[in-house]
């Protein structure tokens, strides 16, 4: 869907193409079936703007892999051949020339709208491949970065300086496995959370310390038959301090404490559903969007 935190003009990718909505998920249009953009961010000052690649795949091979960038709401795509093999994961707030991307050799950045592109470069990304990359919502010079060794351990990476210097910051949690959801308080950055395929971490300071919990989530963190990602995607609410929502590999589950505990949402069709992706409106009326293999679907959030 492009984004955690969506107002009335969103996208929705499925096998027939990309489709888009103005009015909050109640209608759709079809506004391009070629090229493929099936990986795709796009800017929340100007909803016009899109951004779209698959990224290289960094241990398979194969052929490049181009770069999109639309501005006329998905009508038409330039293809931007300084994005080649790139990601693209998160567009400024305010300013839709400014982009992250993620590279086989770390993260990408761009200020002037993907015609050039500067690597985030730093020693540890020679150990850990960049798998989400999430900035600040209200500070883009913090941002946070979720990775993973070749051999699968995980760690959060942090930079506070807007990506000229970085540092890990779950050096001092039990050996992680890779990171399967990362995500940032929209009001605090230092306000983080991510999980990993045994449990979910957060922190209220930047990173310093952390707590972790499993409280409610048995059903979903690994174990012998179960998905090694179960946890796949975490959203704070925009308007309400500590309640979270985590879509997993068997429906939604929400906390109301920070993560300190969660309970799962019962009483939906895809309750028991594998979750592809999360955001919720982060305007009046406040609604949860839940994104499965048989499409997008809307709860109001009371």
């Amino acid at each position: 869907m492009g984004g955690p935190w969506l107002g009335d003009a969103f996208y929705a990718y499925t096998a027939a193409g990309l489709y888009r909505t103005l009015d909050g998920g109640a209608s759709w249009q079809l506004v391009t079936a070629q090229p493929a953009v099936e990986s795709f961010v796009f800017s929340p000052a100007d909803p016009n703007i899109l951004y779209s690649g698959r990224g290289y795949p960094c241990y398979k091979g194969g052929p490049h892999v181009p770069f999109f960038k639309s501005v006329d709401g998905g009508a038409s795509w330039l293809e931007l051949e300084a994005g080649t093999d790139l990601k693209p994961v998160a567009v400024h707030p305010q300013d839709p020339d400014r982009v992250y991307a993620i590279g086989c050799d770390g993260p990408y950045l761009t200020a002037d709208g993907g015609q050039t592109w500067q690597l985030q470069s730093a020693d540890i990304f020679r150990i850990y491949d960049v798998l989400h990359i999430v900035p600040a919502p209200s500070d883009w010079e913090v941002v946070y970065l979720g990775g993973a060794s070749e051999g699968g351990a995980g760690a959060v990476v942090k930079s506070a300086d807007g990506g000229r210097s970085w540092e890990p910051i779950t050096g001092a949690l039990p050996e992680l496995w890779w990171i399967s959801a990362l995500a940032v308080d929209p009001a605090d950055p230092n306000r983080v959370y991510f999980a990993d395929p045994h449990g979910f971490w957060r922190s209220e300071d930047g990173g310093a310390t952390w707590q972790g919990s499993t409280t409610g989530l048995e059903e979903v963190v690994y174990r012998e038959g179960l998905p090694f990602d179960g946890l796949r995607a975490i959203v704070p609410d925009p308007e309400v301090a500590d309640r979270l929502y985590l879509g997993t590999v068997k429906g939604v589950y929400v906390s109301t404490n920070g993560g300190k505990s969660w309970e799962k949402i019962e009483g939906q069709e895809w309750e028991d559903e594998e979750i592809l992706n999360l955001a919720v409106r982060a305007e009046e009326p406040t609604l949860l969007y839940v994104t499965t293999a048989e499409g997008v679907f809307v709860l109001p959030i009371l």
